[in-house]
């Protein structure tokens, strides 16, 4: 955003046919700067919160999305004025759909706010009925691809979560059966003594020590000179 500001209001010319085109886009990219540094500020407080509040969380996310998408938005409105380019809400929906790990309820009303807005949005700076009814079926597909995106990759998500729980339960549950056969390899079941593997090992383990330090040993007790 901040590249993008000096690059429309330093180096391109602020009057013209071309400088309310300049200056708009350097404001739309200094609002989204403004509006992200907010909303990192709070994700960035959740995320040191223990636990994070999962409404809040929730929220931050949608708010955060919301945002991106109403950049995309403002920057393809804003382009009517020089022709009927989409790339960008494109662009912008297929990274918002990637990245942000929506729930699919949710990213379908986003998604759906979002194209609404954009419909209604394009007739305010593109007087061209041809151009403007083609804008809005472009955007109109990338909404879609987007959703598609978005559904596609909190699927991945969730299945990697679920196995990696799965995992996770599967080798605490391994670690502690190592524990009990460990356990009763040296214990007798019914009365919990140590049975006769243990006393042969721990007589090994006196032995050894014995022949390296000369002294007198027995089971439980060494006395060393």
């Amino acid at each position: 955003n901040v590249a993008y500001m000096a690059y429309f209001w330093g180096l391109l010319p602020s009057t013209g046919p071309s400088g309310r085109y300049n200056a708009a886009i350097g404001w739309i990219h200094c609002l989204c700067a403004a509006g992200v540094t907010v909303l990192w500020t709070w994700s960035n407080h959740l995320r040191q919160t223990a636990p994070a509040p999962a409404r809040q969380v929730q929220l931050a996310q949608c708010f955060f999305s919301g945002w991106i998408l109403a950049f995309g938005i403002a920057l393809t409105v804003v382009d009517q004025w020089v022709g009927s380019n989409t790339t960008n809400y494109v662009m912008i929906s297929l990274f918002v759909g990637m990245l942000a790990l929506l729930r699919p309820l949710v990213a379908l009303a986003l998604y759906a706010a979002a194209y609404a807005l954009l419909h209604q949005a394009l007739a305010w700076t593109q007087a061209d009925p041809s151009m403007l009814a083609m804008a809005r079926s472009h955007s109109f597909s990338g909404t879609v691809m987007s959703l598609a995106a978005s559904i596609v990759m909190w699927r991945q998500f969730s299945m990697a979560t679920v196995l990696r729980r799965q995992l996770t339960q599967s080798n605490a549950a391994l670690e502690k059966k190592q524990q009990e056969l460990s356990y009763l390899a040296t214990h007798d079941a019914l009365t919990g003594l140590r049975n006769r593997r243990a006393f042969l090992l721990e007589a090994e383990h006196e032995l050894s020590r014995a022949q390296r330090y000369p002294c007198e040993t027995e089971i439980g007790r060494a006395s060393c000179r």
